[in-house]
């Protein structure tokens, strides 16, 4: 946390305080602890938006003259920093992660946002080749949530960064069949922003065992796929903590399938659900 002072001429409001009680010790007494949302106007020391601060006064009590006497310095806030987590998810509907990055922009504390592909990488190559192919044919897979060409809402992301001309432009290249490449900017802002990541159907699974044998957890096929994509995110970027797998899918509505990949019956994938 990091403590911002007003500037002078910015008031405060004084109250007035009772000196009863106070003994002869000389310390310090924290009289608030109250938490707030507030704007950087009035501070300095580089405050520059809407933040959630604990404002507090510290006041000094000093028993060398006849009556106590309380000084008052500055008020002071304190930036209260969330550990933020990251969220992984499969990027074949894109109304998730439009939200996560627009909850992110409000303030939650939501650090980096992976997207996840199967076999059907197109928005791979949307990110690495700045093109997106909307006349291609998806290939099924055991991960149908991202089996798609053309993921479902992504024009809302693209008008987020783009604005209607680059939202019309995506439009027009997926009525005509076209591909559709954004222009180097709008590029450029997509991946500092995302990061994608494509994981094939043999490492999921194989995911799904391993997890299940090191930690006990039993994955979903789309939240195997989540994991695949944050295990490569970290790889590459070396980054740590907290992170959210988001799946619309648990293994208990596809209990066949995660007994197919485990190698074993359905009746003691039952015991261990």
């Amino acid at each position: 946390a990091k403590t911002y002072p007003f500037d002078e001429t910015s008031p405060t409001d004084k109250k007035t305080h009772s000196f009863r009680g106070l003994g002869t010790a000389v310390g310090t007494r924290d009289e608030a602890d109250l938490q707030v949302f507030m704007s950087a106007t009035g501070f300095k020391g580089g405050v520059t938006e809407t933040t959630r601060i604990r404002a507090y006064r510290m006041w000094e009590i000093i028993n060398s003259d006849p009556g106590n006497i309380m000084v008052e310095p500055d008020f002071n806030i304190q930036v209260l920093q969330g550990n933020t987590s990251d969220i992984s998810l499969v990027s074949g509907n894109f109304r998730t992660g439009v939200s996560a990055w627009i909850a992110r922009a409000m303030g939650l504390p939501i650090g980096n946002i992976v997207l996840c592909c199967n076999e059907n990488s197109g928005v791979w190559n949307l990110f690495t080749h700045g093109a997106l192919r909307t006349d291609g044919i998806s290939i099924p897979t055991l991960t149908p949530e991202a089996d798609v060409c053309i993921p479902d809402s992504l024009e809302r992301l693209i008008y987020e960064y783009g604005g209607i001309p680059e939202t019309q432009l995506y439009l027009e290249a997926c009525r005509k069949g076209r591909s559709y490449c954004p222009s180097d900017l709008m590029l450029s802002k997509l991946r500092k922003d995302l990061y994608v990541s494509v994981v094939s159907t043999n490492r999921i699974t194989a995911l799904i065992p391993s997890v299940y044998k090191s930690h006990g957890k039993l994955l979903s096929r789309a939240t195997a796929l989540s994991y695949g994509g944050l295990l490569d995110y970290r790889a590459k970027t070396g980054s740590t903590g907290s992170a959210i797998l988001w799946s619309e899918e648990g293994p208990v509505s596809e209990r066949t399938q995660i007994a197919e990949i485990l190698g074993i019956p359905e009746d003691t994938l039952d015991e261990l659900l």
